[in-house]
């Protein structure tokens, strides 16, 4: 039972995880803005569905080179009764200019 209520936890931190991949791909290279990448996530969260997390919840942060982009936190589904299962999630992708 836990493992199937589990399932959507990590399909969506696939998807998280895909966006920031497809973001980084999209401007590896070129001089992007913080604003220019958290409209590229949010894009990409709209066409996903992710729900857990919007644009502004992804730390962009300046980096040698470029800007780092990380998600961590925390995804819940209910169990049983008033028990939850969490899983701890942090992934991130650097964007090299």
């Amino acid at each position: 039972l836990a493992a199937i209520k589990l399932v959507p936890v990590y399909m969506e931190y696939a998807q998280i995880e895909s966006t920031l991949e497809k973001v980084r791909d999209e401007f590896e290279g070129e001089r992007p803005s913080v604003e220019q990448l958290r409209y590229a996530i949010e894009r990409h969260f709209d066409i996903n569905s992710v729900r857990t997390l919007s644009a502004r919840d992804i730390k962009i942060s300046r980096v040698e080179g470029g800007f780092e982009m990380r998600a961590t936190y925390d995804g819940r589904t209910s169990y049983i009764g008033n028990l939850f299962l969490v899983a701890e999630f942090d992934t991130a992708v650097e964007v090299l200019r």
